[in-house]
């Protein structure tokens, strides 16, 4: 073949060629045509399920529309249509949405509810959402929808603040603080006490920090109630003096149980008055003594039983305990129908005796001795002996409730109730782990400030340390405070208490310990929490 000839087959060629590459493209073109035009006329359907949390008043009688938000797309606002009329407390409803197109990996829902009735409110649990291809997903809620507006919940999987990947996401979290820093608002109820919600009354509270209204009653109507029950009506305004052991007995003859009725029998006796400072209602204020302070200038060479043992001998084998109450020293009393209420700050001496009884030995009812503030011993006349040991119990009363009780218990957890909500998403793993636990902690805090502590609270008019000196000794309280106070075992240790025998507070405290601690460990190891120091540094919360 000539050149001409090869030019030209090879010109065919290319020609061929080329018209089979166009044809290509077209056909790619008109498959993607299709395609489109197919996946266009293709709807993706979402089941929705709505659980309505099982709480008084949580279900709604309006409207409630839904949008489903996707990586891809977000789809229309829709109406959740249901065959009955409400959305029932405890109820769980199940819908179909259908979308345009697959709205890819959701990360928010948006909740609205509409309707002519204003007031009726809706506590929605979570929604459940499976996508078309079977996934699921869950969106925890546990708030109050109490106003027609759209409210944002996302998805239930814990992120730290820099494993977010999706900008609006995190935008979602910036805002979601701000906003929550403008309904937490700290407050300062007392100088000197642990700060406080900003709330003057129930309703000013977030809604979702108040009770059901079942116990809202119940707790308004708690000390109505026990005075009832107790058969106290007529004299809880009494003012006269009693005249013998047998009128107070009698208070207690309509509502007899076996520890009111064992604790009338052994009140006065030595072992259950030392037993009540392992498993009362405080044992939180024995310790081992190992040295007499010099404010308590009991005899060493004392003898304490048949057997000889002398208090010196007793204090090395690790024998004897004290409980000082010098924080009430000085601590102003009120008056209380026109008489001046007693409050003593008592050094307590206990010895466990060789039947293993905490027996007490010595009760000074104030900080300094002196002429005219004997120390008391069980040798004593009985009535002196037992006014000491009641003055004790006064004193045990008042410090256990302000101290052990309001502060530790109530005051110090709003604290942390209201540092969570100001400082860390819902979606952050710790508040996941910690929310559960501060639940209702805001209201019952307040009815206690307004109901107890305040200038017509039970505390304050019928406490002897109410008042002025009830707020001096929260203070104090709140200035000798220490963590390890708060942890069991470290107290336990600290006071010298780990081999003492029956101290069912402490055996039965360290098991609900490790409970806690094994609960807490477990969940912490479950989410996605920081590997290193780095990590915890990068994390804004």
């Amino acid at each position: 073949m000539g050149l001409k000839g090869i030019s030209l087959a090879s010109s065919l060629f290319h020609r061929a060629t080329m018209k089979g590459a166009l044809l290509t493209w077209i056909l790619y073109l008109l498959n993607a045509f299709l395609a489109v035009a197919v996946m266009g006329n293709m709807k993706a359907e979402y089941q929705v399920t709505v659980y309505t949390q099982n709480v008084a008043f949580a279900g709604t009688k309006n409207d409630v529309y839904i949008t489903l938000v996707g990586k891809r797309g977000t789809s229309k606002h829709q109406k959740l249509e249901r065959n009955n009329f409400f959305f029932h407390r405890g109820d769980e409803s199940t819908f179909t949405v259908t979308c345009s197109a697959d709205l890819g990996q959701l990360l928010q829902i948006h909740l609205e509810k509409r309707g002519l009735v204003q007031k009726d409110k809706w506590l929605p649990a979570k929604v459940e959402v499976r996508s078309p291809h079977g996934k699921l997903y869950t969106f925890p809620v546990y708030h109050w929808l109490t106003k027609n507006k759209k409210h944002f919940f996302r998805e239930g999987t814990a992120l730290l603040d820099f494993q977010e990947t999706d900008r609006q996401m995190f935008r979602m979290r910036k805002k979601e603080l701000e906003k929550r820093r403008n309904v937490y608002r700290w407050s300062v109820y007392h100088k000197g006490m642990p700060l406080c919600i900003q709330a003057v009354s129930l309703m000013s509270l977030p809604p979702d920090d108040r009770y059901p209204f079942t116990r809202d009653l119940e707790f308004a109507f708690t000390a109505g109630a026990a005075i009832a029950k107790l058969g106290l009506e007529a004299l809880s305004k009494f003012t006269n003096k009693w005249r013998s052991m047998w009128d107070i007995e009698k208070l207690y003859k309509n509502h007899v149980t076996s520890t009111s009725d064992y604790v009338m029998k052994y009140w006065r006796e030595d072992a259950f008055f030392g037993y009540q400072f392992l498993n009362g209602v405080n044992p939180m204020m024995i310790q081992r003594c190992e040295t007499l302070p010099s404010k308590f200038p009991v005899p060493l060479d004392m003898i304490l039983s048949k057997s000889r043992l002398t208090l010196r001998s007793e204090m090395k084998r690790g024998n004897i305990f004290l409980c000082d109450y010098n924080i009430l020293d000085g601590v102003e009393t009120r008056t209380i129908n026109g008489r001046k209420q007693f409050l003593t700050a008592p050094l307590v001496l206990l010895h466990k005796n060789e039947y293993n009884q905490m027996m007490p030995i010595a009760i000074q009812l104030k900080q300094k001795p002196g002429k005219y503030n004997p120390i008391f011993f069980p040798t004593d006349s009985e009535y002196d002996w037992l006014l000491a040991k009641t003055y004790v119990r006064s004193a045990e009363f008042n410090l256990h409730e302000l101290n052990f009780h309001l502060l530790r218990t109530h005051l110090l957890a709003e604290v942390y109730a209201i540092a969570l909500q100001r400082n860390i998403p819902r979606v952050h793993p710790v508040y996941k782990l910690l929310i559960r636990h501060t639940r209702y902690t805001l209201q019952i805090n307040l009815l206690a400030r307004s109901n107890l502590i305040s200038k017509i609270g039970v505390v304050t008019q019928f406490t002897s340390s109410g008042g002025k000196g009830m707020l001096t000794l929260m203070d104090r309280s709140v200035s000798c405070l220490t963590y390890r106070s708060l942890c069991i075992p470290d107290d336990i240790a600290d006071r010298g208490l780990e081999d003492v025998p029956n101290f069912y507070y402490r055996d039965d405290g360290l098991k609900l310990w490790n409970i806690i601690h094994r609960f807490g460990l477990a969940a912490f190891l479950k989410l996605p929490i920081y590997e290193n120091e780095l990590e915890w540094s990068r994390d804004g919360f």
